[in-house]
């Protein structure tokens, strides 16, 4: 129970970072902040594992680029089921989830 509330945590501050480092991205209540990073959380226990076996030989042949377009749609669809919410399109989701993991990193080696 820990961890997910950790998760949820560093994933909703990631979000706001990213909603205000880029104007692409926007999340308009605090509400739909955690709604949000709740639903990241959530696709990245489920969905995310499964599409990363799924892809797996395309993820060896690209040396692991793939997995990057593996984040960004499952970051894509966390912003489409939030109303509040909104990503401006797939080459924002590449660049949010990039800049999404760095920012995850450095909070998670903080908390840790």
């Amino acid at each position: 129970m820990r961890k997910l509330l950790t998760q949820l945590f560093v994933n909703a501050l990631s979000l706001w970072v990213i909603d205000f480092v880029m104007s692409s991205v926007y999340i308009s209540t605090p509400t739909a902040l955690v709604g949000t990073a709740l639903i990241l959380v959530i696709l990245n226990a489920a969905l995310k594992p499964v599409l990363q076996l799924v892809s797996l030989p395309v993820t060896f042949l690209t040396l692991g680029l793939f997995a990057l377009f593996i984040n960004a749609f499952v970051l894509e669809l966390a912003f489409s089921f939030v109303s509040g919410s909104y990503i401006a399109g797939f080459s924002s989701a590449v660049w949010a989830s990039i800049l999404l993991s760095i920012v995850n990193s450095a909070l998670n080696t903080i908390m840790d």
